[in-house]
């Protein structure tokens, strides 16, 4: 079971499957990271063994969905004739 790190019910965890799922959609310019406290346990029962339990941190960083494009180069510069041809490539621009 989630025992911290989940107040805004962002995530959800599947106890039977051990799988933890988004609830909603996360914004990065919100926050960029989630750590949550998965506490996982025994359980007791008439056998006599004592309640044991685990932490388990997990951090979730949020990454951009669409970063903007970072150019190799600061500046490009490109000279053409007035007698170029049109259609003519100028400039290859890498990102």
């Amino acid at each position: 079971s989630s025992t911290d790190g989940n107040n805004e019910g962002l995530f959800v965890l599947d106890q039977s499957g051990n799988v933890i799922s988004l609830a909603q959609e996360l914004d990065r310019e919100v926050t960029t990271s989630y750590t949550l406290h998965i506490a996982a346990s025994n359980s007791p029962g008439a056998t006599g063994i004592p309640l044991q339990t685990s932490i388990l941190v997990v951090t979730v960083n949020v990454r951009e969905a669409n970063p903007r494009p970072i150019f190799e180069q600061d500046l490009y510069t490109a000279g053409i004739s007035t007698l170029g041809s049109i259609g003519r490539e100028l400039l290859t621009v890498r990102v």
